[in-house]
């Protein structure tokens, strides 16, 4: 996969996610795919596999009474990760939070294998690895 082809992937599944397509996500992710939420964040946990994509995308959205996620930025890493910079902001109540979010994307065979969040980019980048995918 070229670089335009990455970013294009990479920014379909943002675009995907912001209109709640969920099918167009799981398209386009391998079926052993799996999402690491950031491990600070609270009830953290790994998703593996098709099967739990959805919750993967629910789970910490559905507890706010609001949720936004603005993409700021993708750049290719190596040859199949790519990192997605964000802005989350999410309000529960009284409770108002805007923070950044920093997503690194393994890609094997034109698909999603695998999707890592971070709140740091130094975190982000400590998990570049080339050999990843």
């Amino acid at each position: 996969m070229g670089e335009g082809e990455l970013l294009e992937l990479v920014r379909g599944g943002y675009a995907a996610f912001a209109r709640s397509d969920f099918e167009w996500m799981i398209r386009n992710c391998t079926a052993d795919v799996v999402i690491m939420p950031p491990a600070e964040r609270p009830s953290a946990r790994t998703y593996h596999g098709r099967a739990e994509f959805r919750d993967a995308f629910t789970d910490w959205p559905s507890q706010w009474d609001e949720f936004e996620l603005e993409l700021v930025d993708v750049a290719v890493v190596n040859d199949h990760q790519v990192l997605g910079t964000c802005r989350q902001r999410m309000r529960a109540g009284d409770l108002e939070l805007d923070q950044p979010r920093y997503d690194l994307f393994s890609v094997r065979q034109g698909k999603v294998a695998r999707l890592e969040m971070f709140h740091s980019l130094e975190q982000a980048r400590a998990a570049t690895d080339p050999d990843r995918a």
